[in-house]
């Protein structure tokens, strides 16, 4: 009887190693993926201001077409 309360007691001792192994390496992967968006976050920044100013730029030749040529107005053809 003494016996197997000892291996039932290391029995558990072995599964709640593992599941602190486990624990660890999913808190090392949380880690990893967090570090991953921390550096993913100034590459979109800087991808919204390129946006942004690439549309500015679309913008400004717009009204100089505009200017140069009049507006789009009765240019749309049914074709």
């Amino acid at each position: 009887m003494m016996k197997d309360a000892i291996e039932r007691i290391r029995m558990f001792e072995d599964n709640i190693d593992l599941r602190l192994k486990l624990f660890d390496q999913r808190l090392d992967l949380n880690h990893t993926v967090l570090d991953s968006l921390k550096a993913l976050v100034p590459a979109l920044s800087d991808a919204g201001v390129s946006w942004n100013e690439n549309n500015d730029k679309l913008d400004a030749l717009m009204k100089m077409l505009q200017r140069h040529f009049g507006s789009e107005a009765g240019l749309e053809y049914d074709n």
